[in-house]
């Protein structure tokens, strides 16, 4: 596990433990002296089965993409599933871009005295 950003509150709006959080990571353990704390964190994911179904069917069709050719001996049949593996892949960039909310980023004191 990797820890991007801890502190703030879960609508993703800051706290006093943006500053100074003193938190220490054990093992798979977070150790803090906080009742509760909200983290932003990256994690490996070793089950296939929790992945996102979208990620799941973009990497079947590229599978088969790459398998249709040497299985059927198919130049049509090849490209469509190459087709149908970028149109899969074009769809799940699209809702990857969209989840979430747009992070605000607020102006320094450095960037404030250009202006």
């Amino acid at each position: 596990m990797r820890i991007l950003k801890i502190g703030g509150h879960h609508d993703g709006s800051s706290s006093d433990l943006d500053d100074g959080q003193k938190f220490k990571v054990e093992g798979r353990k977070i150790v803090t002296d906080e009742a509760t704390v909200y983290l932003l964190y990256i994690a490996k994911i070793t089950d296939v089965n929790e992945y996102d179904t979208l990620l799941q069917e973009t990497i079947a069709a590229r599978l088969a993409a790459e398998l249709c050719y040497a299985i059927t001996s198919s130049t049509s049949l090849a490209t469509q599933m190459q087709e149908q593996f970028k149109e899969k892949l074009r769809e799940a960039r699209h809702v990857d871009a969209s989840e979430g909310t747009a992070e605000v980023l607020d102006a320094s004191t450095f960037i404030n005295a250009r202006y």
